[in-house]
């Protein structure tokens, strides 16, 4: 008697069925929605404010042309340097847009201090030039008025936009 040959292994189905449960679980764990608390939304604005800042910086290198941040308490702007006026001009593009954070986040300005001389709101706190170099900086961001969770931006000016 003929014995047909077994081939071992799986069938196409088999590895379909595979896939498909792989996708679901992935899809599941990727559209999960995201703890959305009040520590998440301090996280979240201080990584966008990190990502700005290195984006300016770089943007400023590339252009070859300085660009600046200015901040208040609830929030931050931006400045670029017009050459035509020499002079500190308001920054609007579609990603640097002045921004306030929600009721319950601050922001202080350890280093550079804050000067109170007159003018001083007519430049900015935090310069990225266009050399690649920064104003060394150090910011906290912390929630509500008892600053128990703290998150802190800085740089040393050569080096990249950290949260420590």
């Amino acid at each position: 008697m003929y014995r047909a040959a077994r081939n071992r292994g799986f069938t196409l189905i088999e590895i379909l069925v595979v896939i498909l449960i792989i996708g679901i679980i992935l899809g599941v764990t990727l559209l999960a929605p995201r703890s959305s608390g009040p520590a998440q939304a301090l996280q979240d604005e201080s990584q966008r404010l990190q990502l700005l800042m290195e984006q300016a910086r770089d943007r400023a290198l590339l252009d070859g042309q300085e660009y600046g941040l200015s901040t208040t308490d609830n929030g931050y702007y931006w400045w670029r340097w017009s050459r035509d006026n020499e002079a500190w001009k308001k920054y609007e593009d579609a990603h640097y847009r002045p921004h306030q954070f929600s009721d319950r986040i601050r922001m202080d300005v350890i280093e550079p201090v804050p000067s109170n001389l007159p003018g001083n709101e007519q430049k900015p706190l935090i310069v990225m030039f266009s050399d690649g170099l920064m104003t060394p900086f150090q910011l906290n961001l912390y929630l509500g008025t008892d600053g128990q969770q703290t998150l802190q931006l800085s740089s040393d000016g050569l080096s990249a936009v950290s949260m420590p």
